[in-house]
């Protein structure tokens, strides 16, 4: 772990306010979130426990609205507990990865109208190749669906987050040794 020098933790701050004056009914949210600087990860994450994770390599790369952009999204899955409907869905450490991008997929969808700064480009649902305006599970359950049509021996959506050491955004949430990242 990397500390978050002042610089940061002021533009931080800054994206918070930022996310909170566009969002003020997620207000309370974006701020119960604990920061944790982490250079494991590629860009944020958040876990069950209300920790956003951020790479603090980032927070200079970035703008205040792309950052808050992105707080916005990541409260979206505490919001919607995405971490225990995974666990409801049975989604394994295998097929986390596609979980997350169906997780993504119905944050973004309903984030489209509200114009946010991505500083990346948001997985939507067309992009899996679903129909917008439905729930991660719906999601899943099409691409497992489409891949067990295609392929009928395969019983896992991903094999690319199969290390359990990983703490990266396809680390899954069912995993006991994980910290339930999204």
């Amino acid at each position: 772990m990397t500390a978050i020098d002042n610089q940061g933790k002021e533009k931080l701050a800054a994206a918070r306010v930022w996310a909170a004056h566009r969002f003020p009914y997620l207000a309370s949210a974006l701020l119960a979130c604990e920061v944790v600087a982490m250079v494991d990860i590629p860009t944020m994450a958040v876990d069950s426990s209300w920790r956003l994770y951020i790479n603090p390599n980032i927070i200079q790369d970035w703008t205040v609205p792309q950052l808050g952009s992105t707080f916005i999204h990541h409260v979206g899955h505490l919001l919607r507990d995405h971490s225990e409907r995974a666990i409801s869905m049975g989604v394994t450490y295998s097929q986390a990865n596609t979980w997350i991008k169906c997780a993504d997929a119905e944050i973004n969808d309903d984030l489209l109208d509200v114009h946010l700064e991505n500083p990346i480009k948001p997985i939507l649902p067309q992009d899996l190749g679903c129909e917008p305006g439905r729930l991660a599970e719906e999601y899943f359950l099409a691409i497992r669906h489409e891949q067990s049509s295609t392929d009928p021996n395969s019983n896992n959506l991903e094999q690319s987050s199969t290390d359990p050491n990983s703490n990266n955004l396809e680390q899954s949430s069912t995993d006991p040794n994980s910290n339930n990242l999204e």
